[in-house]
């Protein structure tokens, strides 16, 4: 899966009652509910690590598993995601699949999620000498990211959410600029945009 080494393949079923014991404290009846519904089956398919391929620990990460969640619909909650990633005190890269489609998800600080699309497109590559470099490199992949020199990964990623806030913004003002029939309003709501698209500009 993703074009990974056969080295790193690995199948290893993961019980949802093994969630739930984990979580019993924390996880309440109604979030409980909504992860038995949502997702139907979890399974580790790769282990990423020195013991696997050529690579070195990282100061941070010495492992990264994949594990694919069978989905039962795409109209997921992310909440119901991040309680499989918390369940695991290593990096986590998951592979969510729905209806025969796929997509990429990754829990940095937060969740980040790639684009459905078919099995045979979803690929990544292991960039790095050890595996926090490799981490790195996921989570840019799945954000659809670079890390320029002298920001760090979590400033990349809110950086990036702030560009996506924007352009969602932005959207929306173009659609009441074409909708606004008084002119008057229309200037008013072509300088809002105007700004709009100068902050966006000015996120580099």
């Amino acid at each position: 899966m993703l074009d990974l080494p056969e080295a790193t393949a690995i199948k290893k079923m993961i019980p949802k009652t093994k969630v739930f014991e984990h979580f019993a404290a924390t996880l309440s009846p109604r979030r409980r509910r909504a992860f038995d519904s949502e997702i139907s089956r979890l399974t580790l398919v790769h282990e990423i690590s020195s013991h696997s391929l050529n690579l070195k620990e990282g100061k941070q990460v010495s492992a990264i598993f994949v594990m694919l969640i069978n989905l039962r619909t795409k109209n997921f909650s992310a909440r119901s995601i991040e309680t499989a990633a918390r369940l695991f005190k290593q990096k986590l890269l998951m592979v969510l699949e729905a209806d025969g489609c796929y997509r990429l998800a990754i829990d940095q600080n937060g969740l980040v999620m790639g684009d459905w699309t078919n099995l045979e497109d979803l690929h990544v590559t292991l960039d790095g000498l050890d595996l926090d470099q490799v981490w790195r490199s996921l989570v840019e992949q799945v954000a659809g990211i670079h890390t320029f020199p002298g920001r760090t990964l979590d400033e990349e990623l809110a950086l990036e959410a702030q560009k996506k806030k924007l352009e969602k913004e932005i959207g929306q003002m173009e659609k009441k600029v074409y909708n606004e029939k008084q002119f008057n309003r229309q200037v008013e709501l072509n300088a809002v945009l105007k700004e709009l698209r100068k902050k966006r500009d000015a996120l580099i």
